[in-house]
């Protein structure tokens, strides 16, 4: 039995629970019932092969790996006093200008932030890519191959992939994560991508089970020999 500790907000209320992750289906209840629409955070851990091992901690951090992805919007201005023991965190944009918006950067005792690279679907959006300065990490293509969500084809996100490239220079890159778990989209985007800088890859799971997690995290690391990143898992 693996356990993971999660923290999330639901409402104006900030609460810390746990969550088992097994072969019943207690996890996928627990997560469906505590994952109310209202509800604001997701944890996110970043996994296999230290993803995070060179993101600095934070203080009273209780790991380098684990970290939460969380809209800014929805962000209270304390949130992270209480969510303490994190080490970075993203909200799928390339900042978090919502939350900075409406509360001092300097009392909001966040972690490191790391940006995301969401959507690509011209030269013009392209260009206007711009990663945070001293940022250690950028994550690429959110779901590209959701249609009702980000709608990329393999060969879009590898014709724009140099444009991220050119944006994050000399910052380690996490190749687009799809929806899918057949490696179908990310076997066409490496195709089309040949000679393309990724240093990592990602993972969205929703097994609701330890072990077929694990397994498709080895079988993705295996496919592509790259360090692995789980930043959605129920």
């Amino acid at each position: 039995m693996i356990e993971l500790l999660w923290t999330y907000t639901s409402n104006d209320l900030l609460s810390n629970s746990q969550i088992y992750f097994d072969s019943g289906p207690s996890c996928c209840q627990r997560f469906h019932t505590l994952f109310r629409p209202q509800c604001k955070i997701m944890l996110i851990v970043c996994a296999v092969l230290a993803f995070a091992s060179f993101l600095p901690l934070v203080e009273n951090a209780g790991s380098s790996k684990k970290g939460i992805g969380a809209a800014a919007a929805t962000l209270k201005c304390d949130d992270f006093r209480v969510l303490n023991n994190i080490s970075w965190w993203y909200d799928w944009t390339q900042h978090f200008q919502q939350l900075t918006n409406h509360c001092n950067a300097s009392n909001l005792h966040a972690p490191e932030f790391v940006p995301m690279v969401r959507v690509l679907h011209s030269n013009e959006t392209a260009q206007n890519i711009h990663i945070p300065p001293g940022s250690h990490f950028v994550l690429g293509y959110n779901e590209p191959d959701l249609v009702t969500l980000n709608n990329m084809t393999p060969q879009e996100a590898a014709m724009y992939w140099p444009m991220v490239e050119k944006a994050a220079v000399g910052i380690p890159l996490v190749a687009p994560v799809p929806y899918k778990h057949d490696f179908v989209w990310l076997d066409q985007f490496f195709q089309h991508c040949n000679g393309c800088r990724i240093d990592y890859v990602a993972a969205h799971t929703y097994f609701c089970n330890a072990n077929q997690v694990m397994a498709h995290l080895k079988a993705l690391y295996n496919r592509f020999h790259k360090n692995v990143c789980l930043t959605e898992f129920a």
